[in-house]
């Protein structure tokens, strides 16, 4: 009978973690992205074409291990044979990738910091009942 207990509450707590972990692990949304060419003057770069590659829009690209990240823009080229896109680089900064760099990431996530945006902010602390708040 102790037993039978003890599997049971252990099989209740394995699945209390496993909902918890997908509740509070929030991660920044991300998509593994091939970078196939990066142009020399780094205003152009192709990539292997996917449903988020070839959507419309701006969207960032990461690669080597987030040493390097780039604001990507309008779609210049589409190859279908090849399976490739060519988009426009609107800015980038760090190393320039590895080509082709299997651990790049495709992001929504298009600015990296406020300056980025052009408007006036600041870092400002509001008080709650638990202490001040950074925001």
């Amino acid at each position: 009978m102790v037993l039978a207990i003890t599997v049971i509450a252990g099989l209740i707590l394995l699945v209390l973690r496993i909902f918890a972990q997908m509740i509070v692990a929030l991660k920044h949304a991300v998509t593994p992205a091939k970078i196939r060419d990066w142009s020399r003057d780094g205003n152009r770069v192709t990539l292997a074409a996917d449903k988020f590659t070839t959507s419309p829009g701006e969207y960032s690209l990461w690669w080597n291990d987030r040493a390097g990240h780039a604001r990507i823009g309008r779609i210049l080229a589409t190859d279908t044979p090849q399976g490739t896109v060519e988009r426009e680089v609107v800015s980038h900064t760090g190393t320039a990738p590895t080509t082709p760099d299997k651990k790049a990431q495709w992001s929504g996530f298009v600015f990296t910091s406020p300056d980025e945006i052009g408007l006036p902010w600041s870092d400002v602390t509001i008080p709650t009942e638990n202490g001040p708040a950074p925001a």
